[in-house]
């Protein structure tokens, strides 16, 4: 599934945590594979597509075979940081609406006005109706805009006290609104549809529960989880296996049974979890002291040794190279890691994220 609204769109798995991560007997195998410090990139390297970033307002969009300066800020719109992409990164979408505060958090409440979807590369925009008012906190509880596919997105309205609400399947390029029909409704609960729409983790009072068609199961999820490319397998945090104090990194198959212990983390503080999987589901991105890279067919953990605390990454279409911003650095450097050659270049600077890489096509 394609979750959006509440977390950025970028493609990254990230665990944020501050002490060095720890090894468990039944994990994988850490190996350290140091890169080197971000340099000019050579002159006989090359990247294809176009990064997407966004900054306070604008998105921006960049490009190697641009002559400088390398960014271009392409609309000059009021685009609030919330929207997603698509799942081909070709378009942005994004809920305008306004805030209003209260002496009383419980009694805020978040007027929309309409859905806006933006082309990522031209001036091409499309702008659906969509008046209602929602209770601030309920917003806040997890309920966002999704992307379903290319096509088509998964917004509500509902009452301003979150006390109903209906969901609904919109095409904003031909402005048809239907009712969605999903095997589970998202009211009341996080909810993370599977990339082929027929699978759907949610969060409901207590529980994390897996819904394969229809089939319900329970999960010992703390948080989120995060969907592969072809919708076999998704990745997440439990508390530590074997009785262990440790948080543990761990992916499960469409039963819910628990299939590969990736990473042991013995932190105190809370786990983030964002999207990390290569469009080729090769390998999984997260950081916690260090940026680390899952294997998935070697079964291994690559320490990179390249310390980051809040990273946005986004990964190459053809899932060699990843984009990255540390929000941490203050010169703002975009860099590439080429696995390749295993090695990372500054091709820009850019204070802001990184939200995706659209190919050339």
């Amino acid at each position: 599934m394609r979750r959006i609204a509440i977390w950025v769109t970028c493609c990254l798995l990230l665990i944020t945590g501050y002490t060095h991560a720890q090894s468990s007997p039944d994990a994988w195998p850490i190996v350290e594979h140091c890169v080197g410090s971000a340099t000019k990139p050579p002159d006989d390297w090359h990247f294809d597509g176009t990064l997407l970033l966004k900054g306070f307002r604008p998105l921006h969009i960049y490009r190697q075979d641009w002559e400088t300066p390398h960014i271009r800020v392409f609309r000059l719109d009021d685009i609030p940081n919330n929207g997603q992409l698509s799942p081909d990164n070709h378009w942005y979408a994004t809920v305008i609406g306004i805030r209003t505060d209260s002496y009383n958090f419980l009694a805020a409440s978040w007027k929309t006005n309409a859905i806006v979807v933006y082309n990522t590369l031209t001036e091409e925009k499309y702008t659906v109706d969509w008046q209602n008012t929602f209770s601030a906190l309920h917003r806040l509880d997890g309920h966002g805009l999704y992307w379903l596919d290319n096509q088509h997105l998964l917004y509500s309205k509902g009452g301003g006290d979150g006390s109903w609400e209906v969901w609904f399947v919109i095409n904003p390029f031909t402005g048809e609104v239907e009712s969605w029909q999903g095997e589970v409704s998202p009211s009341q609960s996080l909810f993370t549809l599977s990339p082929d729409e027929r699978k759907v983790l949610y969060w409901n009072a207590s529980t994390w529960t897996l819904n394969n068609d229809g089939q319900e199961i329970e999960l010992p999820l703390l948080n989120d989880a995060a969907w592969n490319s072809n919708s076999t397998r998704f990745v997440g945090i439990t508390n530590g296996l074997n009785g262990r104090e440790d948080k543990d990194l761990v992916t499960f198959d469409l039963q819910g049974k628990l299939v590969d212990h990736i990473f042991s983390f013995s932190l105190n503080h809370s786990i983030r979890l964002q999207r990390g999987w290569s469009p080729d589901n090769q390998y999984l991105l997260f950081a916690s002291d260090h940026l680390y890279l899952a294997d998935m067919t070697e079964k291994r953990v690559i320490d990179t040794c390249i310390p980051t605390r809040s990273p946005t990454v986004a990964w190459s279409p053809a899932s060699h190279q990843f984009a990255l911003i540390d929000r941490f650095d203050s010169k703002h450097k975009v860099q590439i890691f080429d696995l390749d050659r295993w090695a990372r270049y500054v091709v820009a600077y850019h204070a802001g994220s990184v939200i995706g890489w659209r190919s050339d096509d």
